[in-house]
């Protein structure tokens, strides 16, 4: 091997890699290998490896989500179960404030545990953000 194939083998190895993270289809991945010049075999291999890694990478995430969005609705649950039980003329109007956010906490943790569900049941069709996609970061 050259250093010329070593640098090439590096740069696809890389361009693959970055094309797979960002949710490229592992056929369009394979295509633009064996169009660089890499063995059809080989291209194959390597993008398999490269769309288990990535469907793990998102397992992990799906845990981190799952378990910070039920400790979220945990901690909303034990806010309104206190507030619930708590007798009336004891509840201040920060209560209801304090409400709003523990309410708003809840949503947003059912929304995490959502995602972390669907990251653990269905990896391969979570999508990463792509920053080219994103209109908003575009925009401004």
């Amino acid at each position: 091997m050259t250093p010329e194939t070593d640098d090439k083998e590096a740069r696809l190895l890389t361009e693959a890699t970055a094309r797979v993270t960002w949710g490229d289809f592992p056929d369009e991945v394979e295509a633009y290998l064996v169009r660089e010049g890499m063995e059809a075999t080989q291209a194959v291999t390597l993008v398999q490896a490269l769309v288990r890694e990535r469907s793990k990478e998102v397992r992990q995430r799906g845990w981190v989500k799952l378990g910070a969005g039920l400790g979220m609705v945990l901690v909303a649950v034990i806010y309104f179960a206190w507030f619930f039980n708590s007798s009336r003329d004891r509840r201040s109007r920060w209560d209801r404030l304090w409400g709003a956010s523990f309410l708003a906490l809840g949503i947003t943790g059912l929304a995490s545990t959502w995602r972390g569900i669907c990251g653990l049941c269905w990896p391969s069709t979570e999508e990463l953000t792509d920053v080219t996609e994103d209109e908003n970061l575009l925009d401004g």
